[in-house]
C-alpha cells in the first residue's frame, strides 16, 4: 500500500522503516498508479528526472529499481513486487 498523504509504504501491512527515499517513493507511486501495467523506462525517466532525459543512464534507473526492491525485501524477502519487463520497463505485481 502506498500512502500518498504520508509517503509511507506498507508491505503486507508493515510500514517500511525508515521510509523509502523520495525517488524510490516516486517510482513506486508511478508503478502503483499504472495498476499492474508496464511502465516504460522512458516514462520512469520523464517522471522522476523531468528535463534530464539525456543525462539519466539505464544504470541509474536499474540502480533505483534495485534499491526499491531491496527495501521491499526487508519486509517480504520471498516475493518480487517490482517486475522487469525485459527491454521495455517495469511493472508492479501486487497479486500473489
Amino acid at each position: 500500500r502506498v500512502d500518498e498523504a504520508t509517503a509511507d509504504v506498507y508491505v503486507n501491512g508493515v510500514a517500511l522503516s525508515p521510509p523509502v527515499s523520495g525517488l524510490q517513493f516516486q517510482l513506486l507511486r508511478l508503478l502503483h498508479d499504472a495498476g499492474g501495467a508496464m511502465v516504460s523506462r522512458d516514462a520512469v525517466v520523464d517522471r522522476l528526472w523531468p528535463g534530464a532525459a539525456d543525462g539519466v543512464t539505464e544504470d541509474a534507473v536499474d540502480a533505483l529499481v534495485r534499491r526499491l526492491r531491496s527495501r521491499i525485501a526487508e519486509v517480504d524477502p520471498d516475493r518480487n513486487y517490482v517486475i522487469t519487463v525485459r527491454g521495455q520497463g517495469f511493472r508492479l505485481e501486487t497479486d500473489p
